[in-house]
C-alpha cells in the first residue's frame, strides 16, 4: 500500500498530557486555549516534526509538519498546521487548521481544510514560524471541516482516533480515517483512504505507522520592531555582499494580501524585479531588505504603516492600513549602470584670416528684371 506525500491529508492529530477536568485556561505561546488539557495538548504538539524516506510511488522524500496555536476568529482553541518536503519548506503542499473541543463527555481535534480553488492560503505560508502574525482575514469562513478524532491518553503515549470515516474524495479514495499516536520526541500517523467498498486504497497497512520526530527546520523569525518581520528560509547564500549606496537588488517575489489574494507575482509575469538600493520602496521593504544577499529567500510581513498605509493601492486592491506578505528570492546584486558620459567639445578661437561667411541679403527679383532688360520707352 503507497503512502502518500500528501499525508495528513485529513488530519486527525492529539496529543494530551494526563487527562484533567476543564479547568482554568492555559497559554501555549501568546494563545490561550480554554482549558489546561488543550493547553498541555497544544504545547505538545507545537514546533517541527520529520518524516525520513516517506514513499509515493517510486519517488521518497523528507517530509516536515510544523505546528503552532493562532488566534483565528470563529475557532477557539486552534493550532495552524502545515505538510512540506524538507527540502522545500518555504512551499508547503497542506495547509489545515485544528480545532480541539469536547463532545459528549469526550475530547476531539477536528480538522478543517481551506476551502480556497487548490486549497491553500498563500499569506498563511510558514506563519508557524511567526504565529501571532496570524491575519485577522482568515477565519472561519475560509474552512470545511474534515475529520473528527477522539483523543485517549495513556502513561507516557497519547493517542488520537476517527471514530468515523470522514467523507473526502481524493486520490481514488471515497473517505478518510485518521490514527495517531505522540509523546515527547515523536509523532505517528495513518492516514488511509478508503474506497467505496471499503477497502483501503492508499495509506499504510493495518499497525503501519508514519513515524515524524521533533527536528530543527532552519527557519527562523527576526522582529524588527512596529510589526515588522523576517521570516528566513534555509538558503545557500552565494556571496557575503550587501547592497551599498545605488546598488540594483534582483528578486523575485509574491506579495499576497491577509487572506491570501495574491496582488503581484514577478514570476507570473516571468521577470525578476529589479530596483535601485537608494531607491523608493515601501518602508517596511528597505528596512527588511538592507541585509539582503544573492541566494536569500525569506518571507516579509509588513503592516500596513510602514506598506502602503492609509491610501492603499486601489489598483492593486490594497486598501487602508493592509498588511502585506512578500515571499522572495534573492537572485542578484548589481552596481548601477554606468551612464555614458560624452566627451566635451573643443571650442577653437577664431581665425582671423578665415575666410568670412557671405553676408546674404534679401534679392529684389523685380529691380533685377528691369535693369536687365532695360526701361521701357
Amino acid at each position: 500500500m503507497k503512502t502518500k506525500l500528501w499525508i495528513l491529508a485529513s488530519l486527525g492529530i492529539a496529543g494530551v498530557v494526563a487527562s484533567s477536568a476543564l479547568a482554568a485556561p492555559q497559554a501555549a505561546g501568546d494563545v490561550t486555549f480554554s482549558n489546561a488539557e488543550f493547553g498541555n495538548m497544544a504545547k505538545l504538539l507545537t514546533g517541527s516534526w520529520k518524516a525520513t524516506g516517506v514513499k509515493a510511488g517510486d519517488a521518497s522524500a523528507d517530509i516536515v509538519l510544523s505546528i503552532a496555536p493562532v488566534s483565528m476568529k470563529g475557532v477557539p482553541d486552534a493550532l495552524y498546521c502545515e505538510v512540506a518536503r524538507a527540502d522545500a519548506i518555504e512551499a508547503p503542499y497542506r495547509q489545515t487548521i485544528l480545532q480541539f473541543t469536547t463532545a459528549g463527555g469526550k475530547t476531539h481535534l477536528r480538522t478543517f481544510e481551506f476551502n480556497t480553488p487548490n486549497g491553500e492560503v498563500h499569506s498563511l505560508r510558514t506563519i508557524w514560524a511567526a504565529p501571532d502574525a496570524f491575519p485577522a482575514e482568515v477565519t472561519i469562513e475560509k474552512l470545511t471541516a474534515t475529520t473528527d478524532a477522539v483523543v485517549t491518553a495513556s502513561p507516557g503515549q497519547f493517542r488520537a482516533t476517527s471514530e468515523k470515516a470522514a467523507d473526502v474524495d481524493k486520490n481514488g479514495a471515497k473517505s478518510v480515517t485518521t490514527e495517531l499516536e505522540v509523546s515527547a520526541a515523536s509523532l505517528k500517523i495513518a492516514d488511509r483512504g478508503l474506497g467505496a467498498d471499503g477497502a483501503v486504497v492508499w495509506g499504510p497497512a493495518p499497525g503501519e505507522w508514519t513515524t515524524f520526530e521533533r527536528a530543527s527546520t532552519g527557519v527562523s523569525a527576526v522582529r524588527l520592531g512596529d510589526g515588522l518581520i523576517v521570516i528566513n528560509y534555509p538558503s545557500t547564500v552565494k556571496q557575503d555582499k550587501v547592497p551599498v549606496n545605488d546598488d540594483v537588488i534582483v528578486t523575485h517575489y509574491i506579495g499576497s494580501l491577509g487572506d491570501g489574494t495574491i496582488f503581484d507575482a514577478s514570476y507570473e509575469r516571468g521577470s525578476p524585479f529589479r530596483y535601485a538600493n537608494d531607491g523608493p520602496m515601501l518602508e517596511g521593504w528597505k528596512r527588511a531588505m538592507g541585509d539582503a544577499r544573492v541566494g536569500m529567500k525569506r518571507k516579509l510581513i509588513i503592516p500596513g504603516p510602514l506598506a502602503w498605509k492609509e491610501q492603499g493601492h486601489a489598483r492593486k486592491g490594497i486598501g487602508p492600513n493592509a498588511t502585506l506578505y512578500f515571499q522572495l528570492e534573492v537572485l542578484d546584486i548589481q552596481p548601477q549602470p554606468k551612464k555614458e558620459v560624452l566627451p566635451p567639445v573643443e571650442i577653437k578661437p577664431e581665425d582671423p584670416n578665415a575666410p568670412k561667411p557671405l553676408d546674404m541679403k534679401p534679392v529684389d527679383i523685380e529691380k533685377l528684371k528691369q535693369e536687365k532688360l532695360g526701361h521701357p520707352h
